[in-house]
């Protein structure tokens, strides 16, 4: 194909018929990089491998949008399996062995999570893959804990939504000429906020623990095992990687980003951020006991004075939960715009939605739990040889060292 604006393959060389063919190397490239030169007819590694592989072999290339996303990702595996089967059929005694790039060797681990299409391939090359490891956040611990505070919330609220609401209505009916003069008894809405606290606890626990966190859970599961990046265990892999890769600060920092919210709304945290709001908001009012209220009826007592803290303290909690909130709502545009804008790895973040980014953790690793056909080789960087995540797959001991690799397989008759 030669529309740039397609996703798809070309032959980088072709010189045999289709039952001739007894090697074809697939590259595909990583992310922000569509149709990267390293692909392209005449690159290092193309001619290495049609150099080495003369007699019978055609190197193709895999196009696919490269964008920064799971979502972008996993489509691209949709789209890598059509062409791997399509490849098979063209190419019957072809072995089909692919080199991918950094995000691409996670789009060739999400397509042969097909068994059937995992049959089809003989072996997988990854260059500095950041393989991508997500596991579901604590989030029923933390709405337990929250459920365990909501009932100050709520009672702070219908205490002060009665309190206003039988003052205007005083006011409407011609009882009392002034809508915020608290004459009333404080007894029946204390009681009438109370009740109202219990019932709204119970429905919303109910609500809550019945409803919503089954939902999460289920969402949480099916997230992580869609964007899950596994090392199949039937097919030979090598996996390429250099020390100081790097795109790893901008990971540590994303994931930074992305992790602040659920510190903010720890319990720890939030039992400490209550009791100093509790106890210092008391101090203060207590310390300025000797004085008058502005319309009250004297001085005030020790007693007065650590109400009122206790109810500006849970005024205050009020507001330590909103902002804890905002800064969740917050944070992760942030985190997203870092990618749009820096062109960061931001592997929590786009394509998926912020939602299904919340739900899950997101985390990059460079190596690989151990599988059946895995090797692993790690290259140290040496910035005099050039050696630099961008340019791993150009580095001549590389190539030499996967084309060594490649020719032990076919000793193995693999």
């Amino acid at each position: 194909m030669s529309d740039d604006s397609q996703t798809g393959i070309d032959n980088i060389s072709i010189g045999h018929s289709a039952t001739e063919v007894s090697n074809a190397f697939v590259l595909i490239h990583g992310t922000f990089a569509r149709r990267a030169p390293w692909t392209r007819p005449g690159s290092k590694l193309g001619r290495a491998l049609s150099t080495a592989y003369a007699d019978g072999s055609i190197v193709l290339r895999f196009n696919w949008s490269g964008r920064n996303s799971h979502a972008a990702r996993l489509k691209a595996a949709g789209e890598l399996r059509s062409y791997l089967t399509s490849l098979r059929n063209q190419y019957p005694n072809a072995r089909i062995r692919l080199l991918a790039h950094s995000h691409g060797g996670n789009v060739v681990f999400y397509a042969l999570k097909d068994a059937t299409v995992a049959a089809t391939i003989a072996a997988v090359v990854n260059f500095a893959t950041p393989y991508i490891r997500p596991k579901p956040r604590p989030l029923e611990r933390y709405i337990r804990f929250h459920l365990m505070i909501a009932p100050f919330f709520l009672w702070w609220l219908s205490f002060y939504v009665v309190a206003l609401s039988v003052e205007l209505g005083s006011y409407l009916f011609g009882f009392s000429q002034d809508p915020f003069d608290i004459s009333y008894s404080w007894i029946p809405l204390l009681g009438t906020s109370i009740l109202f606290t219990i019932g709204a606890t119970v429905l919303l626990r109910r609500a809550v623990l019945t409803k919503l966190v089954p939902f999460l859970a289920r969402r949480m599961e099916s997230t992580v095992a869609s964007i899950k990046a596994e090392c199949p265990s039937t097919v030979p892999v090598l996996s390429n990687r250099i020390t100081a890769d790097e795109p790893a600060w901008a990971l540590r920092l994303v994931s930074t980003l992305a992790r602040l919210p659920y510190e903010i709304w720890s319990p720890p945290t939030t039992l400490l951020g209550t009791a100093a709001i509790v106890i210092l908001s008391a101090w203060a009012t207590a310390s300025f006991s000797t004085g008058n209220l502005p319309d009250g009826p004297g001085p005030m007592t020790l007693g007065d004075a650590m109400g009122v803290g206790i109810v500006v303290g849970v005024l205050m909690l009020m507001m330590s939960a909103a902002a804890s909130f905002i800064l969740t709502v917050i944070w992760q545009p942030i985190a997203v715009a870092w990618s749009l804008l820096f062109q960061a790895h931001a592997l929590g973040f786009g394509g998926m939605g912020i939602y299904l980014n919340w739900l899950v953790a997101m985390r990059a690793v460079v190596t690989l739990e151990d599988a059946p056909q895995l090797t692993q080789v790690l290259y140290r960087r040496h910035f005099a040889l050039r050696l630099r995540h961008s340019e791993l797959y150009e580095d001549d001991q590389v190539i030499a060292d996967t084309i060594k690799w490649f020719r032990g397989l076919d000793r193995l008759n693999i």
